[in-house]
């Protein structure tokens, strides 16, 4: 009986933890256009970074325009 109360409060532990881990897991979007020039995917990356903080990813979207992922 003991192992069983263990397990459920493991268990429950457990389901608390993903869930919140969900929840942290938003994400933000923007999109930065370069005008005339061609979207280069470091530039892309490096300028979400600058302007979203160190967790922001970017990629290359279309010709010019660079799409930026952070979290919320």
């Amino acid at each position: 009986m003991k192992n069983l109360s263990v397990f459920s409060i493991l268990l429950l532990v457990l389901f608390i933890a993903a869930g919140s881990e969900v929840m942290m897991g938003e994400a933000c979007e923007e999109q930065f256009s370069f005008g005339a020039e061609f979207c280069d995917a470091k530039t892309c990356e490096n300028m979400c970074i600058k302007k979203r903080g160190r967790n922001a990813k970017g990629r290359c979207k279309l010709i010019d325009t660079c799409f930026c992922q952070y979290p919320c």
